[in-house]
């Protein structure tokens, strides 16, 4: 469960009590690594790598191409830097995308519509797209927010 802010944690190594200004981002208020329990961290760990786990079963499903899945690694980066919940909409837009250069070369196209070559996407430029467009969802929802 999420600590609010401002909650007191006692340093089980020194005995020292300390006020936490837990981080929020995507909408989760994270405590530091150094300020969770062991069975809390424990339970961060197991929900990331069930989330992880999930995003690449996805990601299998909304682009089944062997060549373009991308590292292990990548999902759990995912869902640590951006949260479950920006991740599956940013990686359903670069299936998007993915299927609409893939329909268009299949029909012999080889400008876009402002007539830039078209490229298959490869893994690198999967990864930069899904994490520009993660982190673009975080920026308008922390604009909503000051708004």
């Amino acid at each position: 469960m999420p600590p609010k802010k401002g909650t007191k944690y006692t340093n089980t190594t020194t005995g020292e009590t300390v006020a936490v200004k837990p981080k929020e981002k995507a909408g989760v208020i994270k405590l530091p690594a150094s300020h969770l329990t062991p069975d809390e961290l424990r339970a961060r760990i197991a929900k990331q790598r069930d989330e992880a786990a999930a995003l690449k079963e996805y990601y299998i499903e909304l682009i089944p191409e062997p060549l373009l899945l991308v590292d292990d690694i990548q999902f759990g980066q995912w869902v640590r830097q951006y949260g479950f919940s920006h991740a599956v909409p940013a990686l359903e837009d670069v299936a998007k995308k993915n299927s609409t250069i893939n329909q268009m070369l299949a029909e012999g196209l080889t400008e876009d519509d402002e007539g830039k070559p078209l490229m298959r996407l490869s893994k690198l430029s999967i990864v930069k797209l899904a994490s520009w467009i993660m982190s673009k969802g975080i920026e308008d929802e922390d604009e909503e927010e000051l708004a």
